[in-house]
């Protein structure tokens, strides 16, 4: 019996190292304390991915430039812990004024003078576009103890709107404002006031190109509520809709074509799991606002953070990568294109405390890298396995034009031997923001007009055969 139970505990390290050489670990910076929120971004218009983050123990705001080829620099402060003591909570990018270069959001929590409560700071820092940053702009005192923000065009004018998630002693526990288009905000408009909130996200649900808004909550039985309201279009929300009203652990949530029916599906991750509960959940969209089946994908008995859909392996569907605080690890699962995934892959057992992570093309070599933060620093995973397809022997057979351009292009594909068979448009952190299947073409025209500006990748498949190009968007 004590040798079959060292045999199965052989095999199982044995078969996560085979997963766990699939990545190359890359530290960007491990002097940290506490790397939490984090955002994957082109700061300097240079069309190569920096990296941004917030420090939970010190309320510092630093980032780091990308060279495309995997390098990052050397530190920048973009704030520093002004005000005393802070500790960081979330951070995005947001475009304040309308010009190419991301601005930055922040919450950081301050210690009100003469007390020990600490009160948000919802602040931004407009970009000027060499790698430094305007003074800080508050925006809000929000509540007590806010957990995350996010950065939007909530009423489809063109210009960012802001939600931020809060915790147990905030008064309205989700809030959002409205861009006034003149540089400045509108006031603070409750969206939810119930339990205390962990994961939130913004995603089209019923496909009239408004973004809803969904969040999790600790309600008042012992699991959590997954919640969804849509939006009136016009940048204000409708009553909730209960998505999964007895969640055991509802976490962070992420969205994506999981189940390949050109429909958004949303995914959830656990926290304090209990033995036997599911730790992370899918849930398939209907188009119309609604979800049907709750699918389960794992009841390992881990307590998972952040929670990310890429297509890690290039097989044309939205696979997961997702963090671990109670067992510092992070890990993948594989989708087989039907919304059914594999057991978990490791990618690294060293972290002190995972927390953040991301799906980008860190190194501009055609396959999506992992990124990821824990109590020390933040690192990347460069991508080695091989993947499902193989590169054109002539990539330059399909070519882009126009590019740049200003959202609408053409792809064509001249080889009398070639057809178009999938083209799928990401952003520059591996999001899916279009896909067209079944072309068996030689050219197509595209249009993601409604979409930021900003650096997109193209990945054309033709049989067993894939491109990956980059085009830039004004």
């Amino acid at each position: 019996m004590e040798k079959k139970h060292l045999f199965r505990a052989f095999l199982f390290l044995f078969v996560y190292s085979l997963h766990a050489q699939d990545f190359i670990k890359h530290t960007i910076d491990n002097s940290l304390s506490f790397a939490r929120g984090q955002e994957l971004v082109d700061l300097n218009d240079d069309n190569n991915i920096d990296v941004v983050v917030v420090s939970r123990d010190t309320g510092e705001i630093l980032c780091w430039f990308g060279d495309g080829a995997g390098n990052f620099g050397p530190k920048t402060i973009i704030m520093d812990n002004i005000g005393g003591d802070n500790l960081g909570n979330d951070v995005s990018t947001i475009n304040i004024n309308g010009d190419v270069y991301p601005d930055i959001l922040s919450v950081t929590n301050f210690l009100f003078p003469g007390t020990s409560i600490y009160v948000p700071r919802l602040a931004y820092w407009i970009n000027n576009g060499d790698g430094t940053f305007q003074t800080a702009v508050q925006l809000d005192d929000y509540g007590v103890s806010c957990k995350g923000i996010l950065a939007a065009d909530l009423n489809n004018d063109t210009h960012d709107d802001i939600v931020a998630s809060g915790g147990v002693w905030t008064l309205e526990k989700t809030a959002y404002w409205l861009n006034d288009t003149m540089g400045g905000f509108g006031s603070r408009t409750a969206i939810y006031n119930g339990g205390s909130t962990r994961g939130q996200l913004l995603m089209d649900l019923n496909g009239d190109t408004f973004l809803d808004y969904i969040v999790s909550s600790i309600g008042a039985g012992t699991g959590t509520n997954v919640i969804s309201y849509l939006n009136n279009q016009d940048g204000t929300f409708g009553t909730e809709t209960i998505i999964d009203g007895n969640h055991p652990s509802a976490n962070f949530m992420d969205s994506g074509l999981i189940d390949n029916d050109n429909i958004e599906d949303l995914i959830v991750s656990g926290i304090n799991v209990i033995s036997g509960d599911p730790s992370i959940i899918w849930y398939k969209g209907e188009g119309d606002g609604t979800f049907s089946t709750r699918n389960v994908i794992t009841t390992v008995d881990i307590n998972f953070e952040e929670i990310k859909l890429g297509d890690i392996d290039n097989d044309g569907d939205p696979d997961i990568a997702v963090t671990s605080f109670s067992d510092n690890q992070i890990y993948w699962y594989t989708n087989d294109g039907n919304g059914n995934f594999g057991s978990e892959n490791l990618v690294d057992n060293t972290l002190n405390i995972g927390y953040a992570i991301d799906i980008a093309d860190v190194n501009n070599d055609g396959k999506l890298d992992l990124v990821a933060t824990d109590a020390d620093g933040v690192y990347w995973y460069e991508n080695d396995m091989l993947l499902s397809t193989t590169e054109f022997e002539e990539p330059d057979s399909v070519t882009i034009y126009p590019n740049p351009n200003n959202g609408s292009f053409q792809i064509e594909m001249p080889s009398e031997n070639l057809l178009l068979d999938k083209v799928e448009i990401l952003d520059i952190t591996g999001r899916l923001i279009k896909r067209e299947d079944n072309l068996n073409s030689h050219f197509i025209e595209l249009d993601i007009s409604d979409s930021k500006s900003g650096v997109y990748l193209v990945r054309v498949l033709s049989g067993e055969k894939s491109v990956i190009k980059k085009i830039v968007k004004h």
